[in-house]
């Protein structure tokens, strides 16, 4: 009696181990039965906080690239000398950044529609499963672009802040007493010609009288 009580307890907790597995019980065999439908909602969230990420990079990106490009045109329009072009010049290295943050890239994308379609009504775990794993992957392999956009962003702001303070320093300095001198050793275009004739020294009475002539 007590032989058979014990194979029916044995075999109702395996049954409950296969159905509720605890931490004890981990780690499972390869065949256990596993929810997908959970690690996929988890791995979906993942990846739609990538995409948010990505959006929010990229929302970031367009206003700065107005920015500098308004900033650069601005200080290039002004500019009292060579310097001040050469300062102006500066914005097109994060400019530049910011154009290759801002391209747009092939990104990865699941769960396939058509495999939904062809193994969702026979195969729903295999697709579960197959939906799971593709989003880790996608996921995984997004990323590094994603982060080489944030990279970039913040460099290209880095630069846009010195470049700024440069120019404006040099602002500073053309209103100082020794902004006369970088505008007259920088200014752009060939110097201004003379205009004033060289005054022509008066004849003397002496050399008149030598040459034979009477006043």
């Amino acid at each position: 009696m007590d032989d058979f009580l014990s194979s029916i307890g044995a075999s109702f907790e395996k049954r409950r181990l296969s159905v509720h597995p605890g931490l004890d019980d981990e780690p499972l065999a390869a065949d256990a039965i596993a929810d997908y439908r959970i690690a996929l909602e988890i791995a979906l969230r993942r990846r739609d906080n990538e995409r948010n990420r990505l959006d929010r990079i990229e929302g970031k990106i367009a206003p700065i690239i107005a920015g500098t490009i308004a900033a650069f045109a601005l200080f290039l329009d002004k500019a009292n000398g060579w310097l001040d072009i050469a300062a102006a010049a500066l914005y097109l290295l994060p400019l530049w950044q910011l154009f290759v943050a801002f391209r747009t890239y092939e990104y990865i994308d699941v769960p396939n529609l058509d495999n939904l379609k062809e193994t969702w009504q026979r195969w729903p775990q295999t697709f579960l499963k197959a939906a799971f794993e593709g989003t880790v992957d996608a996921v995984n392999r997004n990323a590094p672009t994603i982060d080489d956009k944030a990279r970039q962003l913040n460099g290209a702001m880095k630069y846009v802040f010195w470049v700024t303070v440069i120019v404006l320093g040099l602002r500073i300095i053309e209103v100082s007493p020794i902004g006369d001198y970088f505008s007259a050793n920088f200014r752009p275009g060939p110097t201004p010609a003379r205009t004033a004739a060289t005054p022509k020294p008066a004849a003397s009475p002496n050399a008149a009288i030598g040459s034979g002539r009477h006043p």
